[in-house]
């Protein structure tokens, strides 16, 4: 980035995934594959990358593709079905856009926890929330510091039974229809905000993503 930054060229990542040459079962068929993809993404961003190309072998449902056909016959006819890794990319996707901010983090975090801050272009305050603890540890109460004029904060939660499952993954308490469609939820968990701090619970092995929007104003989803 800094070579992209002094020649004014933009970067974009080409080739990437959780495990090199196709993937290893077991990892980039998981959620826990998901849950990298998003910390990742939202990484590259706040870094100033202006894209990223996530690989993948339709043909593989055991490597790294976010989607795939289970058989060829299904491949054939252009059967497919979501990965967990492909809900990372669904909640990445209403980060398109969006301006990275300096984000502090208090050092009495947990040490498997990321937060990056960013901003939309309708003003929306949009943070994106990783726990990597695994199964078992404690959830980690987040406070995020926003201005007192923002109102409720919006949760979008991508979740699984535990970070090795290859089935059960929701975003937003929802999975991925059988024809590939996704539709976000009606109403999200909404919290709302006391003196410019808003506390956002997120479980082990989870992710969110927090929208908090100007009050009165309708939060990004």
């Amino acid at each position: 980035m800094a070579v992209s930054r002094a020649s004014r060229v933009p970067f974009r990542m080409d080739e990437a995934n959780s495990v090199s040459c196709g993937g290893r079962a077991g990892i980039s068929n998981t959620f826990a594959s998901a849950l990298w993809a998003t910390d990742y993404v939202s990484q590259a961003m706040a870094a100033g990358v202006a894209g990223i190309n996530l690989e993948g072998n339709p043909a593989n449902c055991l490597g790294y593709s976010p989607v795939c056909a289970t058989t060829p016959a299904h491949l054939a006819r252009g059967s497919l079905i979501a990965q967990p890794i492909w809900y990372a990319l669904l909640l990445a996707r209403a980060l398109i856009g969006d301006r990275p901010l300096r984000t502090a983090s208090s050092s009495a975090q947990p040490e498997n926890l990321a937060v990056r801050a960013l901003l939309a272009a309708d003003g929306t305050l949009q943070f994106v929330i990783v726990n990597d603890e695994p199964p078992g540890a404690p959830p980690a109460a987040v406070s995020l510091h926003v201005p007192r004029h923002f109102g409720a904060a919006r949760v979008l939660a991508l979740s699984a039974p535990s970070p090795d499952a290859t089935s059960g993954v929701t975003l937003g308490g929802r999975a991925v229809a059988g024809d590939g469609s996704w539709r976000g939820p009606g109403a999200q968990p909404s919290i709302p905000a006391s003196g410019g701090q808003i506390t956002v619970t997120i479980p082990p092995s989870s992710a969110a993503l927090v929208s908090v929007a100007h009050a009165g104003a309708t939060a990004a989803h």
